[in-house]
């Protein structure tokens, strides 16, 4: 939050406190500040706009004070976003606002608006709308966590690179001096060399026998390979038929953990979605690192991507389970990925078995 904004979190609480106790005293609605509670405060609002219209003569509206009405319900709705997504309440301007995310949500401008019958999204939608928002901002910072590691390892690597490079040139340049300080030597009478010596043979060096990257990959996937198969063992059981998801459902409340509000195993299911989501990332750590042959290149991409979103669905579930929050798959940035997942991993195995 910006240093010249003044941050009124206990002032709109109060309020919005305020508001449940109106709620319950003059309508009999009870509010408990969860996003099913919107639904009600939809039927207040709805009322608050018809008793706006009746104090307007002829189509005209009259010059009425509805700020007060704004204020009570307009908190409210912004407490419900705070609960659910976080945030603060700010003055900018001489005008309250909730930060969220680095923009500006306006819920008493929302309320305002449906109250004098402007055509605007009613309180659930607008709601919904902030949530996708959040979620979608969550997975792109995940996306570009995971890049920033990449992007560390690669030049990790390229530093070690240039350290054996160097190490390399060194030697060569020492052995370099000491061959000719030994030939300077030598002409001088200091040092004889022996007639027999076979100066092809001192300075030829070692041949060695090169890996081929077929036998190289297969070596170096195949121990990620076996933990691959008990990874995806320990995916299905925890998520059932992925496809289920992939076909297109916008969202899914079959999963165990997706209706997490009464859920008594919460921390149970949230260690072990923590769990397979680590192991996932190791398992990615090797496939991401290895070149793979023309053979196996476009099966090898396959399962790169299908693992990636497996590990973006376990952090989106997870941030949902711990936020009380339902579970929006329109945040997966590619959920077709995982369509081919099963052939490519056979090819895989079958290639590997084949040249390790």
């Amino acid at each position: 939050m910006a240093s010249n904004l003044i941050n009124v979190n206990p002032q709109m609480q109060q309020l919005a406190e305020s508001a449940v106790d109106a709620a319950k005293d003059k309508f009999g609605v009870s509010l408990d500040f969860s996003e099913n509670s919107l639904q009600q405060l939809d039927t207040l609002l709805l009322q608050a706009h018809e008793g706006y219209k009746k104090t307007s003569s002829g189509g005209n509206p009259v010059n009425i004070s509805i700020e007060n009405t704004v204020r009570i319900w307009g908190s409210y709705f912004g407490e419900v976003i705070r609960h659910s997504l976080g945030g603060d309440w700010i003055i900018d301007q001489n005008n309250v606002f909730l930060e969220l995310d680095s923009r500006k949500v306006d819920p008493l401008g929302q309320v305002r608006s449906l109250i004098v019958g402007e055509f605007v999204q009613n309180i659930q939608s607008y709601f919904r709308e902030q949530k996708i928002k959040t979620q979608n901002k969550l997975a792109a910072e995940l996306i570009d966590h995971e890049t920033n590691i990449k992007i560390s390892t690669q030049n990790t690597r390229s530093h070690r690179s240039c350290i054996i490079l160097a190490s390399i040139c060194g030697f060569i340049v020492l052995c370099s001096f000491s061959l000719i300080g030994f030939w300077v030597l030598n002409r001088q009478g200091i040092l004889s060399i022996p007639s027999q010596i076979n100066f092809q043979s001192f300075f030829s060096t070692p041949t060695s026998t090169a890996i081929p990257l077929s036998r190289q990959y297969s070596q170096e996937v195949s121990p990620a390979i076996d933990q691959l198969g008990q990874w995806d063992a320990d995916f299905y059981n925890a998520f059932g038929d992925i496809n289920v998801f992939i076909l297109g459902y916008n969202r899914f409340m079959s999963l165990p953990g997706a209706e997490f509000i009464e859920d008594p195993n919460k921390a149970g299911a949230l260690r072990e979605y923590n769990r397979i989501e680590g192991n996932g990332e190791s398992i990615l750590d090797v496939f991401a690192l290895e070149t793979p042959p023309l053979e196996v290149q476009s099966a090898h991409e396959e399962v790169v991507s299908c693992i990636k979103i497996r590990i973006q669905l376990l952090q989106i579930i997870s941030f949902a389970m711990a936020h009380q929050q339902l579970i929006y798959t329109s945040t997966i940035s590619d959920p077709n990925a995982c369509l081919t997942y099963d052939t490519a991993f056979e090819k895989i195995v079958a290639y590997v078995k084949a040249n390790k």
